[in-house]
């Protein structure tokens, strides 16, 4: 469980790293 939670944790992570960069990169337009 603890491994799934954190591989889960970290993938999550990403794509909250994705989906800011692409804010960003919309605001600056």
């Amino acid at each position: 469980m603890q491994g799934d939670l954190s591989s889960g944790v970290e993938t999550d992570g990403i794509k909250d790293k994705e989906k800011i960069k692409k804010v960003i990169e919309i605001v600056r337009q």
